[in-house]
């Protein structure tokens, strides 16, 4: 044995121990941690972080104890004393108390040892023929404190709100990125009879995923009711199951006709280039950038229009004149709703003619020819409809899979009134949906949340008048964020006051359990820097930037021989990593034209005036007057780039970078004046939000084998999303060639998984090649 003692907050031993009859001059590095105590007996366990060479083991020292432990960790009661000098204390960054955890630093399954607490000794515990429960720790408290990470008060504020939550109302969570939304909704499915028939949807394939995979575990395997679905499965599955009265009303929904605002030829057709830039004459075009209205802007308008909750009554979509009533929380001003109006009956005849559909007729369709639930301008439970056909299955049962006695959305953000007004229909009574929602993060294209939308949408499927809304729905906000620390949680709340502000978007009051480095900021005058060691080093980091750029950035990142990997806000939302630099977010947004009211809105930030206020105050920040900032009207588009920039600042568990590049080299030329990523960084670093550097240095060119096969895995799981949300084929499969690099003898040197993914590839490669030949034959 060796022992190294390292730490900061904390001091805490690292042992190195050589493998039991190898010569492979190989050593196991380990940290002693307490577990807690059953039945009065301390459970001590180890964290294996590497088996190394012994002369790179000094190595592995310095970084386990510059990158683990470098937060502080919260005090433990009595119960978590360590049994002796020198052990570690279980502290709310250890990710442990699971006998099927990992290890945090290799992401690797952990081996596991029995100590001898009198002379130290460590025996496998497969060896010792121990029957071990899987769980060491003895209470519900703890259970939360450890599986959900959570410390003391946030573990009580997630039992508080189901202490105090009525069972006879519709539920919503909010809160921002990190608060334990999500693990909410798994306790909530969790906890549930397992007789009940229960829903769990979400546009991101990925989080149905985990929450199936945690569900499945909490429940031990017992969740045979329980069906798991992503928003497109399920609506396909749905329309597939419809069948109309008449049957020439009968169609179908294939990924060939749907639209989509952008996307390549075999996942759809494209909004963006098919009708706007092909479709639309020049002279049409010109007159929708006079009135100020931006391709998405139109998109989510004629969104609006075919999707708000009042059309799952009517059955059709809106009249001009109820449009033009709708309040300015939806957006635009009269005059260019008038505009907006004309373009979507221009789209709406296109589509027809074409044979077209889009998510808001595949969901009318649904309303409109399914079971009579749906089909009714008033809402009347399944329930009370059950001697109807088509409600219940032969067995009583409600009909799959369009009822449920519970229907639970996470990232409710992303559903249309129309989507969230259908899943109360599906559910047993308006008083049995539960959701999870930050209306920060809508980052899907033409969908936003407003503060009323699902008061809005329960109102509508009221069908007793003597019943308001705040008798069926309950909310709560979660103000603990258990993920992002302290630092990069301010910058996140600082984006947030912009879209309070200026958008009305609720405000949430967090706090964070952890202290962390503060957000750097580099300024970079071509792309080909960030190839210089002297300018940027660390393999490790991820970068995200805006959707509109990230294709070309992959491009530019792979001429220069940069290997780090790259995700748009879209593909990199519910994912997380320990350093993220964010590229070019505030040098797209100029750009964009929006230099003047970000600059405002950023300004707006010094302000001493509530968030209600947006109009002048007649304060002066660095000596410029502060203009009006209320742009739900005027300038919508600063929305929809504030969601995707506070999305993409909460990808980062520990350090954030603001990178901006000057020369960007792609041709377009922008308005006189300072650059918006100039002063936009200026004005970070003055509000003391961030601190300006030269060059960033993650101590690391490359990344280990471990870190590139976590990093692998990841790759091929977003390939799969993307590809079952048929996004460019092109994009998917350069997520998987990318993923096959990470497991190649050069990286992460994992032939089965590097045969799985070229497999995967070819897999994906041979769908591409059928669909295009069907499409072209048939």
């Amino acid at each position: 044995h060796r022992r190294a003692e390292v730490g900061t907050t904390i001091k805490f031993e690292v042992l190195a121990a050589g493998l039991d009859g190898s010569d492979s001059g190989e050593v196991v590095l380990f940290t002693p941690f307490v577990s807690g105590e059953v039945d009065g007996v301390s459970s001590i366990g180890v964290v294996v972080w590497e088996v190394s060479k012994d002369d790179c083991s000094s190595m592995y020292k310095t970084l386990i104890s510059n990158t683990e432990f470098l937060r502080n960790k919260v005090e433990m009661g009595d119960t978590f004393l360590p049994h002796k000098e020198g052990v570690l204390e279980l502290g709310k960054d250890m990710h442990l108390l699971d006998l099927r955890s990992t290890s945090i630093w290799t992401t690797s399954t952990l081996d596991l040892f029995a100590v001898n607490v009198d002379n130290g000794d460590l025996h496998r515990l497969q060896d010792q023929g121990l029957a071990l429960k899987k769980r060491i720790v003895h209470s519900e408290m703890l259970v939360n404190r450890a599986i959900f990470q959570l410390s003391e008060d946030e573990a009580r504020e997630s039992e508080g709100i189901f202490q105090s939550s009525s069972q006879n109302k519709s539920t919503l969570i909010s809160g921002g990125a990190g608060t334990g939304k999500t693990l909410l909704l798994i306790k909530k499915v969790a906890q549930e009879d397992p007789s009940m028939r229960i829903l769990v949807v979400s546009r991101l394939p990925r989080l149905v995923s985990i929450i199936k995979t945690s569900t499945e575990e909490k429940r031990e395997g017992d969740v045979e009711n329980v069906h798991f679905s992503t928003y497109d499965e399920l609506m396909q599955l749905m329309a597939r199951r419809v069948i109309p009265d008449h049957k020439a009303d009968a169609r179908s929904f294939g990924r060939f006709d749907q639209v989509r605002f952008d996307c390549d030829e075999g996942s759809g057709v494209s909004f963006l280039r098919v009708f706007f830039e092909s479709h639309l004459s020049s002279h049409e075009r010109d007159l929708l950038q006079r009135s100020s209205i931006q391709p998405l802007t139109l998109w989510h308008a004629i969104i609006v229009i075919k999707s708000t909750a009042q059309c799952v009554n009517t059955k059709r979509h809106l009249e001009q004149h109820d449009y033009f009533q709708l309040p300015i929380s939806f957006g635009l001003t009269l005059e260019q709703r008038k505009v907006c109006f004309d373009f979507y009956l221009k789209y709406e005849e296109w589509r027809s003619d074409a044979g077209y559909y889009d998510e808001s007729d595949r969901s009318m369709y649904i309303l409109r020819h399914g079971p009579s639930v749906f089909r009714e301008d008033i809402f009347v439970s399944w329930t009370d409809t059950f001697d109807q056909a088509g409600v219940v299955d032969k067995s009583g049962n409600p009909l799959f899979p369009f009822f449920y006695d519970m229907v639970c959305c996470d990232e409710s953000q992303d559903f249309t009134e129309m989507d969230m007004a259908l899943f109360v229909r599906m559910s047993r009574s308006i008083r049995s949906v539960f959701m999870c929602a930050d209306p920060a993060q809508s980052v899907e294209l033409g969908i936003s949340l407003r503060s009323s939308t699902v008061n809005d949408v329960l109102y509508s499927q009221l069908a007793d008048s003597r019943v308001n809304v705040k008798q069926c729905l309950q909310t709560f906000a979660l103000r603990t964020n258990h993920r992002t620390h302290e630092q990069n949680l301010a910058m996140g709340q600082a984006i947030r006051r912009v879209l309070a502000r200026s958008f009305k978007v609720t405000m949430t009051d967090e706090s964070a359990l952890i202290v962390g480095k503060l957000p750097k900021t580099l300024r970079v005058k071509k792309l080909k820097d960030l190839a210089n060691p002297g300018v940027f080093k660390g393999g490790n980091v991820v970068f995200v930037s805006p959707d509109e750029v990230v294709h070309e950035l992959r491009l530019r990142f792979s001429e220069l021989g940069i290997k780090n990997d790259i995700f748009g806000t879209t593909e990199a939302k519910g994912l997380e990593f320990d350093c993220v630099a964010l590229l070019n977010f505030f040098t797209s947004f100029d750009e964009a034209g929006s230099s003047g009211p970000w600059q405002n809105a950023l300004r707006w930030l010094s302000s001493k005036s509530a968030l209600t206020r947006s109009e002048p105050t007649n304060e002066k920040v660095a000596g410029v007057t502060l203009e009006s900032c209320d742009y739900t009207l005027t300038y919508p588009q600063l929305s929809d780039q504030a969601m995707a920039l506070y999305t993409a600042i909460t990808r980062a568990r520990n350090q954030l970078y603001f990178m901006e590049v000057e020369d960007f080299g792609r041709g377009k030329k922008r308005k006189a004046g300072v650059p918006l990523a100039d002063y936009a960084l200026r004005r970070l670093s003055d509000l003391k939000l961030t601190k300006p550097v030269t060059s960033v240095d993650e101590g690391a060119l490359e990344m280990s084998s471990a870190q590139h096969k976590a990093r692998g895995v990841l790759l091929v799981t977003q390939a799969i999303s993307m590809s079952r949300r048929s996004e460019l084929f092109s994009s998917v499969a350069k997520k998987l060639q990318d993923a096959i690099e990470r497991f190649s003898p050069a990286n992460g040197n994992d032939y089965a998984l590097e045969r799985l993914a070229n497999r995967s590839l070819q897999c994906l490669s041979d769908k591409n090649f059928l669909i295009a030949f069907l499409r072209e034959k048939f």
